[in-house]
């Protein structure tokens, strides 16, 4: 009697292990799941891990905020949350809050396909200019050749003031991008036959701008580019070629000799250089969308694949 008692209990202690190795209810770092769903979420998460954008020190992301929409994007303006997708059109987005549609993201309602921004203002397919207000968009009226000056200064009042926006007569804002090195000091980039040119915006005794398409040249290339390497995206401080990224900088380019001499200063030039950070290139292919913006002190903005909003400070 006592021997069957005790195969009995033998018995059911194997059945119990057996139990516990299936992994039915365990309980492993304080975690009541079962031993499949462990493994599984870990193998989830270690391989959701190495695909994501790994942030480097310095770098931020946006908390709580992916939008897949916004890894369509061929451009993007975080001052006023407004991105351009691929089909051009039109998105505001928010990063605290969701539309009355129920995502982060938002479609304008025109008939009007976009393609870049300038600043604060919206480039049509057509070089046409609209401004946002209220979450509606309004056409600028652009000039002719022959307009008189309160048309023209009606142009500067609606571009926000003299020097933000040049008026060219070729109406090719398309090509255009912006930069203001100093206070009125306006310059513009301008991309023509595959290459970039600074223009500077001219001024009158008054310190007010020229509305008669009166600009200079300052620097007639800015950007090196290999043989057969075409410029397929031109927006603010970046250029995407079929070989990489380019951003706009002040380097120094005497940098070798004033790490060695005491008596050297630094010599600066502005131009294109291309993205050389290891952090940046290694990752290149988890990147959906990468833009210098001039007005936000340098920073390059990154959308990855998964749509989460980075923002890597160029040092």
């Amino acid at each position: 009697m006592k021997k069957n008692i005790g195969i009995s209990i033998i018995i059911a202690v194997i059945f119990l292990i057996i139990g516990i190795l299936i992994g039915k209810d365990i309980k492993i770092e304080d975690k009541n799941i079962s031993a499949d769903t462990y493994i599984q979420e870990n193998n989830e998460k270690e391989v959701t891990e190495s695909d994501n954008f790994i942030l480097k020190e310095g770098w931020n992301k946006t908390e709580n905020f992916r939008c897949m929409k916004m890894t369509e994007a061929i451009d993007i303006n975080t001052t006023m949350k407004l991105f351009i997708t691929k089909d051009n059109e039109l998105y505001m987005y928010s990063t605290d809050k969701i539309f009355s549609n129920g995502e982060n993201y938002k479609k304008i309602e025109t008939d009007v396909k976009f393609q870049k921004f300038i600043k604060n203002i919206i480039v049509d397919v057509e070089n046409n200019l609209y401004k946002i207000k209220d979450d509606n968009i309004e056409k600028i009226n652009i000039p002719s050749k022959d307009a008189d000056d309160s048309e023209r200064i009606d142009f500067s009042i609606a571009v926000n003031g003299p020097g933000q926006l040049p008026y060219f007569n070729e109406k090719d804002y398309k090509n255009i991008s912006y930069i203001n090195y100093d206070f009125r000091k306006y310059v513009y980039l301008y991309m023509k036959d595959n290459n970039v040119y600074s223009y500077k915006v001219n001024y009158n005794e008054y310190g007010e701008t020229i509305l008669d398409n009166s600009y200079t040249l300052v620097d007639n290339k800015l950007v090196e580019l290999a043989e057969n390497e075409v410029i397929e995206l031109f927006i603010d401080g970046t250029i995407k070629t079929n070989n990489g990224y380019y951003v706009f900088e002040n380097r120094v380019i005497n940098k070798e000799e004033t790490n060695k001499y005491a008596d050297i200063k630094p010599e600066y030039r502005v131009g294109f250089y291309k993205i050389e950070n290891d952090n940046i290139i290694s990752q290149i292919d988890k990147i959906a969308f990468l833009k210098k913006e001039i007005d936000t002190y340098g920073t390059i903005n990154v959308v990855t694949k998964d749509g989460e909003l980075i923002f890597i400070p160029q040092n």
